[in-house]
């Protein structure tokens, strides 16, 4: 989705610093950072499959949007309300524009 680090960290509401002990493998994350980075997972799976590269991705991300009540794909992410960007893309895919 053309995410930067910095915001794939903010999009699960956890420091740089801890993700990059997660995955040096000095720490493990918490069940709880486990569920917001299943969850974004599961986002980028949805996007792949609805948005076919990343300049369109891009665009996604930062074009208001009415069921969003007029937030931004990015402005929700990087609240961390990483289900409902899910769901969005999944209605998209479906065939319900958003």
């Amino acid at each position: 989705m053309g995410l930067t680090y910095a915001e794939v960290t903010r999009a699960i509401k956890a420091d740089e610093s801890t993700v990059h002990r997660w995955r040096a493998g000095d720490t493990e994350p918490s069940p709880i950072f486990l569920d917001r980075v299943d969850a974004l997972g599961e986002l980028l799976g949805e996007s792949r499959r609805t948005v076919k590269d990343q300049a369109t991705a891009r665009y996604w991300l930062g074009r208001a949007v009415p069921a969003l009540r007029g937030q931004t794909p990015r402005e929700v992410l990087l609240a961390g309300r990483l289900k409902r960007l899910t769901g969005l893309l999944a209605s998209f895919n479906a065939g319900n524009a958003p």
